[in-house]
C-alpha cells in the first residue's frame, strides 16, 4: 500500500540519519527523501484536477494528509541534527557553489534547502538566487529576490527587482499585485509619483482592486504640500475623492474606507478660511506640488 511505501521511505530516511556522516551527505540526503515527498504531494494534487468522483476524491485527500504528516517527521529529525543550522548549511553548500557556479540543479536544491531552514537572509541565499535568476529569468525568481530585499530594508534594491517583476509578468491580475507592491516600495523610497503612477496601472490591470487608492489618498494627506495650514488642508477633499473611489470599484473595504472618510472631512478647512481666500463649496480647486491634480471644494461648518 501506499501507506506501507511511505513508512518504508521513512524508516530508510531515520536510518541513514543515525549513521555517521558528514554535513553535505546528510542535507543531501534530507533533500532527496523531502524532494521525493514534496512530488508525491504534486503527483495526487494533480490526479485530484481530474478526479471526478467525490469518494475517490475524499481517499486522495486523506493520502496527502498522511504525506504531510511525514514530511512534518522528516524535517524534525533533520531540525534535530546539529547539521541543520543555517550557518553549517552555508557552510556545506558554499564551496559546491563556488565550484560549480553555472549548476542550475544545483541552485535550485540550495534554495530550497535553506528556505525550508528560514536561512534566506544569509548572503549567501541572495547570491544564489540572483544567480538562478541569471540562468532562468522570470517574474516569481524576481518577486523572490524582491522580496528577500524587502525582509532586510532594502528598498531600493527591492524596488530594481519589482520592476523586474513587472517586465517579466504575462499574468495581468499578478502583474497588478506587482504594481502595488512596487507602489509601496517607492513611497518608502519617496518616490511619490512613482508610486502614484503604479497605483493607476495596479488598478487598471485589476477590476475592483480598491487598495491602490486608498495607498494614494495616504500618500497624499501625508505628504505636507502647500504653503500654509489652508493649503495643507485642502489636501484632504483630494484624499476623500481617492477613497471614495477605493470604496467604489471594491465595496469589501466600504466599512474601513468610511471610517477614513469621517476622520480626514474632520479636517477640511472652514467656511471662514474659505470666505477670507474667496472660496465656495462646489468650486473646482487645484493642488499643486507634487500632486497637481484637481478636486472639489468642501468647507466645514464652525
Amino acid at each position: 500500500s501506499l501507506t506501507f511505501f511511505y513508512g518504508m521511505k521513512l524508516t530508510h530516511f531515520q536510518y541513514t540519519f543515525y549513521q555517521k556522516i558528514d554535513t553535505t551527505t546528510a542535507v543531501d540526503n534530507y533533500m532527496l527523501f523531502s524532494t521525493h515527498l514534496d512530488n508525491i504531494i504534486k503527483k495526487i494534487e494533480t490526479d485530484k484536477e481530474t478526479e471526478k468522483d467525490a469518494k475517490k476524491l475524499e481517499r486522495l485527500d486523506k493520502k496527502i494528509a498522511s504525506v504531510k504528516k511525514i514530511v512534518n517527521i522528516v524535517d524534525q529529525i533533520f531540525s534535530a541534527m546539529s547539521c541543520s543550522t543555517c550557518e553549517t548549511l552555508v557552510g556545506a553548500y558554499e564551496p559546491k557553489f563556488n565550484d560549480n557556479p553555472d549548476n542550475v540543479d544545483l541552485m535550485k536544491k540550495i534554495l530550497t534547502v535553506l528556505s525550508k531552514k528560514e536561512c534566506t537572509d544569509t548572503l549567501f541565499f541572495e547570491t544564489v538566487a540572483i544567480a538562478l535568476y541569471e540562468k532562468e529569468p522570470s517574474a516569481p525568481a524576481a518577486h523572490n529576490i524582491a522580496k528577500l530585499f524587502l525582509r532586510k530594508g532594502n528598498y531600493v534594491d527591492a524596488a530594481i527587482w519589482y520592476d523586474k517583476c513587472i517586465e517579466q509578468e504575462t499574468v495581468d491580475t499578478v502583474k497588478a499585485q506587482y504594481y502595488f507592491d512596487a507602489a509601496k516600495v517607492a513611497n518608502v523610497n519617496k518616490k511619490f509619483v512613482q508610486a502614484r503612477s503604479y497605483c493607476y496601472k495596479a488598478a487598471e490591470l485589476k477590476p475592483g482592486f480598491g487598495d491602490p487608492y486608498i495607498l494614494i489618498a495616504d500618500m497624499y494627506a501625508k505628504t505636507g504640500c502647500g504653503d500654509d495650514s489652508f493649503e495643507r488642508k485642502t489636501i484632504y477633499w483630494l484624499v476623500v475623492d481617492k477613497l471614495v473611489q477605493a470604496k467604489t470599484v471594491d465595496p469589501s473595504l466600504t466599512d474601513a474606507v468610511n471610517t477614513q472618510i469621517g476622520a480626514y472631512a474632520g479636517s477640511y478647512p472652514t467656511f471662514t478660511e474659505g470666505f477670507q481666500r474667496g472660496i465656495e463649496n462646489g468650486q473646482a480647486y487645484k493642488i499643486g506640488c507634487w500632486i497637481n491634480e484637481s478636486t472639489t471644494v468642501r468647507l466645514k461648518k464652525e
